[in-house]
């Protein structure tokens, strides 16, 4: 370790992240192959580093939308060995009398499917809604 520098508890030095951007063509000196470029700083040196995904995240699309109070997370396999998807919907800012700390939510998975039915499982999860009753 050197002095004058904060260092996290696995011995690196403190970065702060100013911004993320999806990699493009002239990246490619960077690091051939990356996924996205984060702007960052450390002390006052400002510098582009590398960002890869792992290879299960860009196989998994992820939709997420908000509407009438609450949050939609929908996932699905973009390969087409594996078929899954799943859902998680939850009401934005209520909280529960009971409760507060609670969420109310609900989450479905399913997996091992055929191409048709995770197409149409997804096409069902696009059109679930909260109601407050």
């Amino acid at each position: 370790m050197l002095p004058n520098i904060t260092y996290d508890k696995n011995n690196t030095p403190k970065v702060e992240i100013l911004s993320i951007r999806k990699a493009v063509a002239t990246d490619s000196t960077l690091a051939k192959g990356c996924d996205f470029v984060a702007s960052c700083q450390h002390k006052d040196s400002v510098f582009d580093y590398p960002v890869f995904l792992p290879q299960e995240i860009k196989q998994t699309a992820i939709e997420i939308d908000t509407t009438d109070n609450f949050v939609r997370k929908i996932v699905y396999s973009k390969v087409d060995t594996v078929f899954f998807a799943g859902i998680n919907a939850k009401v934005l800012n209520e909280p529960q009398i009971n409760n507060p700390n609670m969420e109310v939510s609900v989450t479905l998975y399913a997996e091992n499917l055929t191409s048709n039915l995770q197409d149409g499982l997804v096409d069902v999860f696009r059109t679930i809604r909260l109601i407050e009753r």
